[in-house]
C-alpha cells in the first residue's frame, strides 16, 4: 500500500546549463608574495584581503595583476556574450534556461518519478510512485495580497502556499491519496525517455 507522491512546480524559466571562457582578466607570472602585496589597497591589510580571498574563491585562484597589486581571480568565468534561443533551447548572457520551478530544472524535478522508479533497478519493490505537476500561474501582488505569489503559484520558494499543493497533503494525510492520480503538463515524458540510464 506504499505511494510515493511526487508533487512539484512547473512553468517557470530556471537555469541549467552555462556556458564558459577563460577568465581574461589573469596574467601570467604574478607572484603571489610579490612586494606590492605588502601594501594596503584601500583601507584593507594584505591579511583581510586574504581571508575574504580565501572565503570566496577557496583553492582555485590565479594571481592576477590589477593597479599594482596582486589580487585573486577564478579561472574561469561566464561567457556572457552567448545569447541565442533556438526550439526549447534558450541561452540568454551564457545561462541556459529550461521548464522547471525557477529554482531546479524540470530534469532534477521530475525524472525519477515519471521514468527512473519505474524500473526495477531503482524500485526493486515496484511501489506506486504518483506525479502530480502543478503549472507556475503568475498573480500580481496587489491581486493576491501577498508577497508570495497567490493561490497558484508553482515557484520553488512559494509553493507551499499553492492551493492545490496543500489540498493534495490534506488528502494523503487523512488517508485518501489512493483518489489522487498522475497529472503531468510538463515535457517531463519526453525529456526522460531521451536519458539513457
Amino acid at each position: 500500500s506504499l505511494r510515493i507522491f511526487h508533487i512539484y512546480g512547473v512553468g517557470q524559466a530556471t537555469e541549467r546549463a552555462y556556458f564558459y571562457t577563460r577568465n581574461p582578466a589573469l596574467t601570467e607570472g604574478c607572484e603571489r608574495n610579490s612586494t606590492a602585496s605588502s601594501k594596503p589597497q584601500g583601507e584593507e591589510t594584505k591579511e583581510q584581503l586574504e581571508e575574504v580571498k580565501d572565503q570566496v574563491l577557496g583553492e582555485d585562484r590565479e594571481c592576477v595583476e590589477v593597479e599594482g597589486a596582486p589580487v585573486t581571480e577564478p579561472k574561469f568565468m561566464i561567457d556572457k556574450r552567448v545569447s541565442y534561443s533556438e526550439g526549447n533551447v534558450s541561452v540568454g548572457s551564457g545561462v541556459q534556461s529550461t521548464d522547471g520551478d525557477a529554482t531546479v530544472p524540470l530534469i532534477s524535478l521530475g525524472y525519477m518519478c515519471v521514468k527512473g522508479w519505474k524500473g526495477v533497478r531503482f524500485n526493486p519493490a515496484g511501489v506506486e510512485c504518483v506525479t502530480r505537476e502543478l503549472k507556475h500561474e503568475e498573480m500580481s501582488i496587489i491581486k493576491s495580497r501577498s508577497f508570495q505569489g497567490g493561490p497558484n503559484t508553482a515557484d520553488h520558494v512559494d509553493i507551499m502556499g499553492n492551493q492545490g499543493l496543500v489540498w493534495d497533503i490534506l488528502k494523503i494525510a487523512s488517508g485518501l491519496g489512493s483518489e489522487l492520480e498522475n497529472i503531468i503538463v510538463s515535457d517531463i515524458k519526453n525529456i526522460a525517455d531521451r536519458v539513457a540510464l
